[in-house]
């Protein structure tokens, strides 16, 4: 974790004179013993010694911030580069913040592809790209580079741990557009890996997601919106019919997604 792109930009970059930049790094690696330390006077590492999820290690974020003053939190995966053009950006958003924003983040592409954010319309469909007619609107984004308010944070109770590891961000943003925050744009490019758009997704991890955002989908949105995400659910099944099939688990794809649509109905 220390090694990692995250903590490397973190422990070089070029910090803005109106920021104070604190980093928690949350090493959720099994069987690791349990300790916190130093990185660097603003980085610490902590190790839970078992795997407790994202939430967990977002959640330890929150109250780390707010114990030492913080306004803010900022998500980032170990492999995402925070540079000093994307600081620069973020004290820019913040200067221009409207009442209703809680959260901000940059525009994120993958391979040259815009991945975040997007928009979902009335039937479920996501609409990559900025709406025209508004700076900040009601946006779904992945949860690296994220800019939360740790206000709203508290408001929210913190991150929910059923999504232990897929569909939190889905969950998160569909919160946001539940209480009628606004997400901003922070006007600065970032580059993200991501693993489904390059398919070297484990089978494994293919049913983990396929479980998961079902669930999200028949949680939080609406029957319309549930129906089309489930629907490319199964398509993205299709997709990775090859690996499912070499590791026989076309039906437990298929299980997966029931299973997310029974757990799905039963926490709406």
């Amino acid at each position: 974790m220390e090694e990692s792109d995250a903590c490397r930009s973190l422990c070089t970059v070029r910090v803005p004179v109106e920021m104070r930049l604190s980093g928690l790094i949350f090493d959720n690696t099994s069987g690791k013993i349990a300790e916190t330390r130093a990185v660097s006077t603003n980085i610490l590492y902590q190790s839970s010694g078992i795997n407790l999820g994202l939430p967990e290690a977002y959640n330890a974020a929150i109250q780390r911030g707010l114990s030492r003053g913080a306004k803010y939190l900022l998500l980032l995966d170990q492999d995402s580069v925070v540079s000093d053009d994307f600081l620069s950006g973020v004290v820019r958003a913040l200067g221009q913040r409207g009442p209703e924003e809680v959260v901000w983040v940059p525009i994120v592409l993958s391979n040259d592809r815009l991945i975040s954010p997007y928009r979902l319309s009335p039937i479920g469909l996501p609409q990559f790209g900025l709406d025209p007619r508004r700076r900040a609107a009601t946006y779904f984004a992945i949860n690296s580079f994220s800019l939360i308010s740790l206000d709203y944070l508290q408001q929210l109770g913190g991150f929910e741990r059923y999504y232990w590891l897929d569909a939190l961000d889905s969950w998160f943003y569909s919160c946001v557009a539940e209480t009628n925050g606004k997400v901003g744009i922070i006007d600065v490019e970032v580059s993200h890996n991501l693993s489904l758009l390059e398919g070297n997704v484990p089978v494994w991890r293919l049913l983990n997601i396929a479980r998961y955002e079902t669930c999200c989908k028949w949680e939080r949105l609406t029957v319309l919106q549930a129906i089309t995400g489930t629907g490319r659910i199964l398509a993205r099944g299709l997709l990775a019919l090859r690996s499912l099939f070499a590791a026989g688990k076309c039906l437990a794809y298929v299980g997966a997604v029931h299973e997310g649509f029974r757990s799905g109905l039963a926490r709406r």
